[in-house]
């Protein structure tokens, strides 16, 4: 964990990348799956995100009626939206991805399969006293189920 973050928007898009590239070759190689990314899905769950932390500290929520508004319109009808929230307490990478692919819900959205497949994921990192983060990660997909 970096003992300082200057710029939390910058180590979040690192980890995102870092991410990306980890689920895109883990596609690629272990299911023989291609990727597709979709950054307006990618950009909606960054209000899940911060409504996780705040429910986590305050035990209350916000925007959730908007996030689901926004989902809607970006999930076109026929399609399936499944996803994946997780915290870390880290920003390891390699732990992160052995998370989620354990998970049974992480692992479905890793693996994903259909038509019109497209996967979403975004980084919210959380500052706290004594060099501490909560490192939210959410991996999603829509996609529209083939028969």
């Amino acid at each position: 964990m970096p003992n300082f973050i200057s710029d939390i928007g910058s180590e979040e898009k690192l980890l995102e990348n870092i991410l990306k590239d980890k689920v895109g070759g883990y596609r690629s190689s272990e299911l023989h799956l291609g990727t597709t990314w979709d950054s307006q899905l990618s950009y909606l769950l960054s209000t899940a995100l911060v409504n996780y932390e705040t429910e986590r500290i305050g035990g209350y929520t916000f925007a959730a009626e908007e996030f689901q508004n926004g989902i809607k319109n970006v999930v076109p009808t026929g399609h399936t939206f499944k996803a994946f929230p997780v915290m870390f307490s880290h920003f390891d990478t390699d732990k992160m991805m052995l998370h989620i692919h354990g998970n049974k819900v992480g692992h479905e959205v890793l693996g994903v399969r259909g038509d019109q497949v497209r996967l979403a994921i975004r980084v919210k990192i959380v500052p706290y006293p004594e060099n501490m983060c909560a490192v939210w990660v959410m991996i999603a997909a829509r996609f529209r189920s083939s028969h």
